[in-house]
């Protein structure tokens, strides 16, 4: 199902805000630098509406789907322009020559995409996907752009093998993937399985791009989910990553440079009380050879 604008009927979330996932709410939401710079001049939003509107959205997102991205704020942070590759990102997307395409996958809001759209890429070119439309008619009532943004957001499942369908949605296949806070939801296998189906949606050509960040652990293993019981996610290191992607080359018949890094921002246990002291950032930008 894809959609660049239809008009969300309705609105079935919650009213009150359950907190019961307290230990990643932050309740006073302060946007700040480039986030606040974005909704002022991109949406609109005089600067005393800012705190408040995004408060009120987050609230209603949070009730029916309380991670810690949205509770902590996170999301604020657009985590991709705050990439070491994001100049690269950019580069390539905006150079005046370019066709590359390219996917938010796990897009939440869709708030990387609106960055990106700030900063001077195509907007046509920009692909969100995600398996729960919510989030996408979420991020238009955030950005206030339904009637004026041009990217493309589909829902799929991507336990599924792509449909052909898919695939043209998504103009025919992408160049640059963008995955944060995605594989980490998942455990080893599936993490394979949804590389496996992620790769059939990407261009087959040298260059190709897999980037991203997600909360690692400086010694990764199978670590039972935060919000599933009985069910377990792998978190990574830079060996266990590097690893995971051999063995998605070997079952893919593609081949991998993987440039990747651990370090305690934005993940650490010192700010992130509800998970281990171990864990991390990991940053991630694979490339097809």
């Amino acid at each position: 199902m894809a959609t660049s604008g239809s008009y969300f009927k309705g609105d079935n979330f919650k009213k009150n805000v359950d907190v019961s996932h307290e230990q990643w709410y932050v309740k006073d939401v302060q946007v700040e630098g480039a986030a606040r710079e974005v909704f002022e001049k991109y949406s609109g939003l005089a600067p005393e509406e800012v705190n408040k509107h995004v408060g009120e959205v987050r609230d209603r997102a949070f009730q029916n789907m309380p991670f810690a991205c949205i509770g902590s704020c996170r999301f604020l942070n657009f985590s991709l322009s705050q990439n070491p590759h994001y100049s690269e990102v950019l580069s390539r997307l905006t150079s005046p020559s370019s066709t590359e395409t390219f996917l938010d996958l796990g897009c939440c809001f869709g708030h990387d995409i609106r960055k990106l759209v700030y900063d001077g890429a195509p907007a046509s070119r920009l692909y969100g996907l995600d398996i729960d439309n919510a989030f996408i008619h979420l991020g238009y009532q955030l950005f206030l752009d339904r009637d004026k943004l041009q990217s493309t957001f589909a829902t799929a499942d991507l336990f599924q093998t792509p449909s052909n369908s898919l695939i043209q949605t998504l103009g025919g296949g992408v160049s640059i993937v963008y995955a944060a806070s995605f594989f980490i939801l998942f455990n080893w296998d599936q993490q394979i399985i949804l590389a496996s189906n992620l790769i059939t949606l990407m261009k087959p050509e040298q260059g190709a791009m897999v980037l991203g960040r997600q909360l690692g652990n400086s010694e990764p293993g199978e670590f039972p989910h935060l919000k599933k019981d009985g069910t377990t996610t792998y978190w990574h290191n830079v060996e266990s990553w590097t690893k995971m992607w051999e063995e998605i080359g070997k079952k893919t018949g593609t081949e991998w440079t993987i440039d990747a890094s651990f370090d305690d921002k934005d993940f650490s246990y010192e700010h992130n009380k509800w998970g281990m002291p171990t864990q991390g950032r990991l940053l991630f930008a694979n490339y097809r050879k």
